[in-house]
């Protein structure tokens, strides 16, 4: 038995649908990819940085794997909604704020290398028909320095919300 502590400013994820908490997400890999199952990003905060590897993290390379049957989520809204195409739109109401619901912050030299899907999801408001729409709720990755996100053939992107930082470093 050991103690490990976690800083509060980490994020934590859940399987949708379940209550278990994670702080590593290597370790919600595993259970979401033996339910093919979604992570959900649960409380706002920094990636931790794993020092051990496992089936679905590289420590030496600090690359995460998201397999196939997995998807991670970062939410718009307590309901986790979600969807690997088309966003739905609601009728137009006036947008007078815009509001990050959960964000993730991926921190220098992490990859997050994709098969499954990835859903950066936001909540749109729009005019009837009009293909023009106003974000009012999303959820948000920010990429620090040398972090990136690496799509392989097959995988699926889905991002309504935003996906910030510097990319060249």
């Amino acid at each position: 038995v050991y103690c490990e502590f976690i800083n509060k400013d980490y994020a934590q994820f859940v399987l949708r649908g379940k209550s278990k908490v994670y702080y590593k997400l290597s370790e919600a890999i595993s259970d979401a990819a033996a339910t093919s199952s979604i992570i959900v990003v649960k409380e706002s905060g920094t990636l931790y940085e794993e020092t051990v590897n496992t089936s679905y993290y590289d420590a030496t390379n600090k690359k995460y794997t998201i397999p196939e049957n997995v998807t991670l989520l970062v939410p718009c809204n307590a309901a986790y909604d979600y969807r690997l195409g088309p966003v739905q739109k609601e009728d137009f109401t006036a947008v007078t704020s815009f509001t990050c619901y959960k964000w993730l912050k991926i921190p220098s030299g992490i990859t997050l290398n994709f098969n499954g899907g990835l859903s950066v999801y936001a909540k749109l408001s729009h005019f009837g028909n009009a293909t023009m729409a106003q974000i009012m709720e999303y959820g948000q990755i920010h990429l620090c320095d040398g972090a990136k996100i690496e799509l392989q053939s097959g995988a699926v992107a889905n991002v309504y919300g935003y996906i910030t930082g510097n990319h060249n470093k």
